[in-house]
């Protein structure tokens, strides 16, 4: 049994808490490997959403449609598409939070 187990200070009392796992779960016939996760190690955060970014399809939809985008419309067909969807995004916040402001 692998357990990943997360800290804000792993060197803290990783050692007592991995021989209370042992004690419980080697005596139910599984061997024990324990995997600690840092989160007070600057940088750890961003680790972790470049990890979960790489696994969802959305990001490499994105990629793929952006590279296609400058295939078939070249730099200048990519740039206004960018700079007009930008601008639809700002629009729509403002309206939102303006609505929402009711």
């Amino acid at each position: 049994m692998t357990l990943v187990l997360s800290s804000n200070n792993a060197a803290a009392e990783c050692g007592k808490i991995e021989k209370r796992l042992a004690a419980i779960i080697i005596p139910l016939g599984f061997s024990l490997r324990i995997i600690w996760a840092d989160r007070g190690t600057p940088g750890a955060e961003l680790c972790e959403k470049l990890s979960s970014a790489y696994q969802s399809p959305w990001t490499w939809m994105l990629v793929t449609a952006l590279v296609t985008l400058k295939l078939m419309a070249g730099w200048n067909g990519f740039f206004w598409t960018i700079f007009w969807g930008t601008a639809a995004w700002f629009v729509s916040k403002i309206i939102i939070s303006v609505l929402a402001g009711r």
